[in-house]
């Protein structure tokens, strides 16, 4: 293939591309303040069932850092003790995220 061929290919890919991004460029409106309710409500959606899966899994965390800690008080191991505390900390801290997160809105 010469060097001729090659310029014509390369020309040709070009200015295809150039054509392509024009004709698939288009308007964009932006939507009415009366709509918006309409684009957010999904996100809403979304991060309520983020929000209930979060605080669902904080739960299981402070049950669990309870069994830890009471194992640990049972046996007087203050390694299990201070697991225990941090998993009930942990558990309140993301049982407790849509409170704060209501907080910013």
């Amino acid at each position: 293939m010469n060097l001729k061929n090659k310029v014509k290919k390369a020309g040709a890919a070009i200015t295809s591309g150039m054509v392509l991004s024009l004709v698939s460029a288009g308007n964009v409106f932006a939507a009415k303040k009366a709509d918006v309710k309409e684009v957010t409500s999904g996100v809403d959606i979304i991060e309520q069932i983020a929000l209930a899966i979060a605080g669902g899994i904080g739960g299981i965390f402070f049950i669990m850092g309870i069994m830890d800690f009471a194992a640990g008080w049972s046996a007087t191991d203050s390694t299990q003790q201070l697991a225990g505390i941090k998993k009930v900390i942990a558990g309140i801290m993301m049982m407790a995220v849509s409170a704060i997160v209501a907080l910013f809105k």
